[in-house]
């Protein structure tokens, strides 16, 4: 099922002023290539685009097809397995002459 359609997604550029963090993590004893490597993980997270995350209104419509197509499956399979019963038994009866 395709994510919801109808939920407003809206996305605000905010700037990330990556100097300024960097600063601030080489500041409180981390190396400038360690402070480097984390703002730049940081920045592709930030990039991640999430247009297609599911909703839960999305997971809630899609658990509630599925519980309808298994009801479905179960009632056929007891439907078959009533037919079944019947015609042996049926059977059962033509044969024993009743």
């Amino acid at each position: 099922m395709p994510p919801s359609t109808n939920v407003a997604c809206t996305m605000t550029a905010v700037t990330f002023d990556t100097h300024a963090f960097i600063k601030k993590l080489t500041a409180v004893g981390l190396s400038e290539p360690q402070a480097e490597t984390i703002t730049m993980l940081v920045q592709e997270s930030r990039a991640t685009d999430l247009t297609n995350i599911v909703t839960k209104p999305d997971l809630q419509a899609a658990l509630a097809e599925t519980k309808v197509d298994l009801l479905k499956v179960i009632l056929g399979a007891i439907a078959i397995n009533s037919g079944i019963v019947v015609g042996t038994m049926f059977g059962l009866a033509k044969l024993l002459g009743h």
